[in-house]
């Protein structure tokens, strides 16, 4: 059986790479293939679309719809109908979790499976050397108000710095890139990332308490934990969940333009342990294998 899976190349998407790498080790063929540069894609067996808008279908085999998230921005409500509405129907559907798969709400008797955000293996890991005191990875684009917190770091007499791992908007970074207490790394290999944030004290996870962010699992913050950080992080309706389900202990920001940098050290903290996030558990734990064979 070969699968293929679709890249938009608009998001980061490490689940791609779990994927590939969990169906290869049970004897499935699964190759990244980019929407810029499609060969011929009726020649696999399975399509799996990290769905936007999608009117084409797979000739000779099936298609697979993954909900990863939900629409954000403006009008994002009517975005999500006109998917549900004028999408192709797939031969199955992955869900990130129960709350997308509410949202979307569909009546068909499609199957489908809740495949929730995993972690690699290669952020297991821990470095008493420590050079920065916070670490952001991932998503800095407008919405993510991001410029709120990082004033913080540019107040007068603020020894505290702040690593930032991936790519900034263009604004962000004209704002900030002359602060010595932010670094921007700009976009890195994904395998250089646990090299990097392992040498933070804090995990920022700085997520908007709006829908649906607040709805969505923080991928960030999994990672984080695997990596033994101290975890920061704004005060919603996903992460009060996590805290109380793995009982940990986070420190809860409660005013996101000013960062108590002392009450943050004197903090009891406890880190999740989430070993049971590794890919290879989440995904046995989906039935993935399963689901393929029951649409193929």
């Amino acid at each position: 059986m070969k699968i293929a899976i679709l890249d938009t190349r608009k998001a980061y998407l490490p689940e791609i790479s779990a994927y590939i790498s969990y169906l290869e080790k049970n004897g499935i063929t699964a190759v990244r293939i980019y929407k810029d540069i499609l060969d011929n894609i009726n020649k696999y067996d399975i399509i799996w679309k990290f769905t936007g808008v999608d009117f084409i279908g797979n000739n000779n085999g099936s298609v697979v719809h993954e909900y990863n998230s939900l629409t954000v921005g403006k009008l994002k409500w009517i975005k999500d109908t006109i998917k549900k509405q004028t999408n192709i129907k797939p031969e199955g559907r992955v869900f990130l979790n129960n709350e997308v798969k509410a949202a979307m709400n569909f009546k068909d008797n499609v199957p489908s499976i809740i495949r929730d955000m995993g972690i690699a293996k290669e952020f297991f890991v821990q470095n008493p050397n420590k050079e920065y005191d916070f670490v952001y990875i991932g998503a800095m684009e407008k919405s993510r108000q991001l410029d709120q917190i990082l004033h913080s770091f540019k107040q007068k007499d603020i020894q505290k710095n702040i690593l930032m791992i991936g790519r900034p908007n263009d604004e962000l970074y004209a704002q900030f890139k002359d602060n010595k207490n932010i670094i921007f790394t700009g976009i890195v290999n994904y395998k250089e990332v646990p090299k990097l944030a392992s040498k933070g004290i804090y995990g920022l996870n700085y997520v908007p308490d709006v829908y649906p962010f607040n709805k969505q699992t923080s991928t960030k913050l999994l990672e984080y934990c695997a990596l033994g950080l101290n975890i920061v992080t704004t005060d919603y309706y996903w992460v009060r969940n996590f805290e109380e389900k793995e009982n940990s202990s986070f420190y809860k920001i409660t005013n996101k333009t000013h960062l108590d940098f002392e009450s943050i050290d004197k903090f009891n903290y406890k880190t999740a342990d989430v070993m049971k996030y590794e890919w290879n558990t989440v995904l046995n734990q989906s039935g993935l294998i399963e689901f393929i064979n029951q649409i193929r």
